[in-house]
């Protein structure tokens, strides 16, 4: 029996600081209707969740595996050829998903072999999942981009345990998730009296990275627009 020498290795990724800041009269706090500054506050904090939303959809898209469906719109045999990229030996238990723009959404609901969450309930796995098809759970974003000609659409396995995956394909371990988000500190919001001017500032900012971490458990598949 021979043996081998475990290895390890490393990634660099560049923390980022997202921030937003707003000021306030004391004039829109009297004359406002509930509490201006208690949604100053949600709606900062809102966008910068956007933010890091933004980010791990750029991340999904540095995807190495690539399936061009260019030739066609989004459709189940698509899907079908995408998912292919993974070259799984065993299906059970592996959930995926599927980010689609809503101006692909007509699409796949007049897709025969779309599954709709309305009509076929389904243990969904994150929020804002519209249905299924070929194995993936659907979930709109308009964050999801084109290159100009083509959606962009990522395929993610949502799986930690990949029971497909050659531990030494990339260097990754089977259980490590597709893409990871580190935080260096959590939102932190702040506010502050300008006395003079009579007004209150906001601010929030979290400084955090998004990043790719396991580059076989994502298929960006292209389909045409």
């Amino acid at each position: 029996m021979g043996t081998t020498v475990l290895t390890a290795s490393t990634t660099q990724a560049t923390v980022k600081k997202a921030g937003k800041a707003v000021e306030i009269t004391d004039e829109s706090v009297l004359s406002g209707y509930g509490d201006p500054i208690g949604e100053a506050t949600r709606q900062i904090t809102l966008s910068i969740g956007s933010k890091v939303d933004t980010d791990c959809y750029e991340e999904l898209c540095k995807a190495s595996l690539i399936y061009d469906g260019s030739a066609g719109v989004i459709g189940y045999d698509g899907v079908v050829k995408a998912n292919t990229k993974f070259e799984d030996e065993v299906d059970e238990g592996m959930e995926k998903i599927i980010f689609i723009h809503p101006q692909q959404e007509e699409t796949l609901l007049l897709d025969e072999n779309f599954k709709s969450r309305d009509k076929y309930p389904l243990d969904v796995i994150m929020n804002g999942v519209i249905g299924k098809i070929a194995g993936c759970q659907v979930v709109k974003s308009k964050k999801v981009k084109d290159d100009g000609t083509n959606w962009l659409n990522p395929i993610v396995v949502v799986a930690k345990a990949d029971p497909n995956e050659d531990p030494a394909a990339d260097g990754v371990a089977p259980e490590d998730a597709a893409l990871t988000i580190y935080l260096k500190r959590n939102v932190e919001v702040e506010d502050d009296r300008d006395i003079l001017a009579k007004t209150t500032v906001i601010s929030a900012d979290e400084h955090f990275t998004a990043k790719l971490t396991n580059e076989s458990k994502v298929v960006l598949a292209k389909f045409k627009k």
